[in-house]
């Protein structure tokens, strides 16, 4: 079997939720993308403590209010284009219920990330994901529900098709 790649007609398609595709996004799918976006903030904190360590002491103060920073907002963030990179990095996005980007759109941004920064939350959160397996709203947890946002799939940079050998 031979894989043929074709070439895609729109760049913009790379960040565009699929909108044929509603089926939803499994829960390790979405653990992953989180594991992903929290060893990012991590290594912030890692970062910024050592820039500290050789300049200013005061510097590393800051080392988790950009953590903080950076788990509230990574979905809304204009230079990530509203993706997490975690998000990206599996291929899904959290958008609106309208369809519309989070990128700049501070409040449902916020709403949906208090829930998983605020530690008795997240594992509400986790516990929330993994009972409504197999229910009409499986993939949607309380930070969804209540920002009125859902994850999708993204749209692949470019489309496969099979050839017989």
């Amino acid at each position: 079997v031979k894989v043929k790649v074709k070439e895609g007609s729109d760049e913009d398609e790379l960040d565009t939720p699929r909108e044929d595709d509603g089926s939803a996004i499994p829960v390790g799918t979405r653990v992953l993308a989180a594991v992903i976006d929290i060893a990012i903030g991590v290594s912030i904190i890692f970062v910024v403590k050592i820039v500290a360590a050789y300049t200013l002491g005061f510097v590393g103060m800051l080392a988790w209010p950009l953590f903080l920073a950076f788990m509230l907002l990574r979905d809304g963030l204009p230079m990530f284009h509203g993706q997490s990179p975690g998000k990206a990095a599996m291929k899904i996005k959290a958008v609106t219920v309208s369809g519309e980007s989070l990128e700049g759109n501070w409040q449902p941004v916020l709403v949906r990330s208090l829930a998983l920064v605020v530690f008795p939350l997240a594992i509400i959160e986790l516990v929330v994901l993994l009972t409504r397996e197999d229910k009409p709203d499986q993939g949607i947890r309380l930070g969804d529900e209540w920002a009125k946002t859902r994850v999708v799939r993204t749209a692949p940079p470019v489309a496969l098709e099979e050839e017989s050998a």
